[in-house]
């Protein structure tokens, strides 16, 4: 890639320096909707805007969400891929380093998302590190542009492991992909090919395809899946082109479709699996075309600090040698109930691919099982959620080519766990985000609920006791030989099987306390505060007063201990006397049985 003021100017505007970047704090929020927050949301577009900056932009809005600083000062910051943590590396053009970049971090702790890990990181690099590619076992190379022009190739923590040395053309290695076979790169050189090595035999192979355009070509990526599976994008200044796997041009995508555009120089696959975005290296224009219609879609922009806008990718990118997602991602049930897990492989040749699941961790941990991927590379897993409450940790292995290089899928959380409220979030969760050892964290709206009683159950969940029931025990006296009885409430139920806590709250009666025939004791009631009542078994009863029978009322309230309570009022009879049908005529809680006059 010619960096060179006959196709940019030589300065760069700094509009850092000019207060042009600006960047609300970094929101927590679900931008893509699938119920995970995360550091870098499915779709946010991520573009290198140089002087060791990257943007990372909300896709629909093209709002800033976070400036990341490489720690390079590179003038470019050019290829950008994802190792399996979700950590991004970032390839530092000019100053011919790479960075690794935090984008993988707990996103409750915003002050993580976006930071520098490592600089500089892998290497050393001869000159130019232009792109970087992760294949299935976790490991990544690196395309080079100028010096030796080699494609190297590093383990996960950087280390060098091999070198290979293809043909090039006007320039290296430009920018480079690997197939879904894991072995073949295909690369551009600045030219008008797309040329392609095997670094399994390390031989080169036949040019992809030749004679593209009459400029220079730049990003490529393979296209995984789908109706044109195999086939390659490459952005080629004035446009970007889709070429099948014959080699020949099938769609072309005009920069002049996204106006303010005028030398596409990267590009990546959308996650949505049906659109690609491509980006002005002069001004950061990025715009998104569809695949199918070449029609074009979002577009948004990145404010170039440095020499060029030349770097550009997009979370959760589709490439042909990270294919392979095990969802959901996150999820919960009850224990006790079923869950299954979904492996999707994408690329060239996804049936009968054998499949592993275990989990890894949680209630459950060693459950395994396996299956075989169908046509459209499907392979699940489904078992049973015996092992009590808790986070199982649950991931998907094979082979990719077989017996070559173990493929670790992304690690799907299940939460086994109650949702009484119900409102989408387990119980636990809703209590604590720091719950399941900060599991509970993945979950937006945790800790919301309040556990005052420690059960593990939100306060919101409890169903009060009901009193509609309620009766006294006994709820009659007999013989009135003026002693207390006592009186038990009865009948109280918990929706919940809660133990109920019954609390006498007032005795009363429809008979003065010392009437003419009653004995003339007093109190007639005590008890109040206590769980039980006393009542004394007497009513009036004398020829000048007969009387009609003396009725009780004992008011109550009922609790469960988890803030859940009734309240209500039983009688009971003192009878004038024991006759067939005999009944008390209730005149109401006229007198305070508790209190003498």
């Amino acid at each position: 890639m010619k960096r060179a003021s006959n196709y940019l100017t030589a300065t760069a505007t700094l509009f850092l320096a000019l207060g042009l970047v600006t960047m609300a704090a970094a929101q927590l929020e679900d931008r893509d909707g699938d119920g995970v927050i995360e550091c870098c949301e499915e779709g946010d577009i991520i573009c290198g805007v140089g002087n060791g900056l990257i943007e990372q932009r909300d896709p629909n809005t093209g709002n800033l969400i976070r400036l990341i600083n490489t720690g390079s000062g590179s003038n470019e910051d050019t290829g950008m891929c994802f190792d399996a943590n979700g950590d991004m590396l970032s390839t530092n053009f000019t100053t011919s380093t790479m960075s690794k970049i935090d984008m993988s971090s707990d996103p409750v702790n915003t002050n993580l998302c976006g930071q520098l890990i490592q600089h500089p990181f892998a290497g050393p690099f001869n000159s130019h590190d232009e792109s970087c590619v992760f294949d299935g076992a976790g490991d990544f190379y690196v395309g080079q542009a100028d010096g030796s022009r080699d494609i190297l190739k590093f383990d996960a923590s950087g280390a060098l492991l091999d070198t290979f040395n293809p043909a090039t053309g006007p320039r290296g290695t430009d920018w480079i992909d690997l197939a879904a076979d894991q072995c073949t790169i295909y690369y551009t050189s600045e030219g008008q090919d797309i040329r392609r090595f095997d670094v399994c035999t390390n031989t080169q192979l036949p040019n992809f395809a030749t004679g593209l355009v009459t400029g220079r070509c730049f990003g490529l990526r393979i296209i995984p899946a789908g109706p044109f599976a195999g086939e390659v994008i490459v952005a080629c200044t004035n446009e970007a082109v889709r070429v099948d796997t014959t080699g020949a041009i099938v769609q072309r995508y005009p920069n002049s479709d996204c106006p303010g555009t005028s030398f596409f120089f990267a590009m990546n696959l959308d996650p949505n699996g049906t659109t690609f975005w491509t980006m002005d290296i002069g001004n950061g224009k990025v715009c998104e075309y569809d695949i199918a219609t070449a029609a074009p879609a979002r577009s948004l922009t990145c404010q170039r600090v440095g020499a060029s806008t030349a770097g550009l990718t997009v979370c959760g990118e589709l490439t042909a040698a990270l294919t392979a997602s095990l969802t959901p991602e996150l999820d919960f049930n009850p224990p006790g109930t079923d869950h299954t897990v979904t492996l999707q492989i994408t690329g060239s040749d996804v049936e009968g691919i054998a499949v592993d699941f275990l989990v890894l961790s949680g209630p459950n941990g060693g459950e395994f099982g396996s299956d075989t991927s169908d046509a459209d590379g499907i392979a699940t897993f489904t078992y049973t959620g015996s092992g009590g409450i808790g986070v199982d940790r649950i991931q998907a292995t094979f082979d990719v080519p077989e017996g070559l290089t173990v493929f670790e899928s992304n690690i799907a959380l299940k939460f086994w766990d109650e949702d009484c409220q119900p409102n989408d979030i387990p119980d636990t969760c809703d209590i604590d985000c720091g719950g399941f050892d900060g599991d509970c964290a993945e979950f937006a709206g945790c800790g919301g609920s309040a556990d005052t009683n420690g059960d593990g159950v939100p306060d919101e969940c409890n169903m009060p006791p009901v009193c509609v029931d309620a009766a006294a025990d006994p709820d009659e006296l007999w013989p009135p030989n003026h002693k207390f009885r006592d009186i038990a409430i009865v009948g109280v139920v918990d929706p919940d099987g809660d133990p109920v806590m019954i609390t006498i709250t007032d005795i009363s009666q429809d008979e003065p306390l010392n009437g003419l025939g009653d004995g003339n004791t007093c109190p007639d009631g005590t008890g109040v505060g206590t769980s039980t009542a006393r009542v004394r078994a007497e009513r009036t009863g004398t020829p000048k007063v007969p009387g009609d029978g003396r009725v009780y009322h004992i008011g109550f309230e009922a609790e469960d201990g988890n803030g859940g309570e009734c309240m209500g009022t039983v009688t009971v009879c003192v009878p004038h006397d024991q006759r067939p049908g005999h009944v008390c005529v209730d005149g109401g809680p006229l007198f305070d049985s508790t209190v003498c006059d």
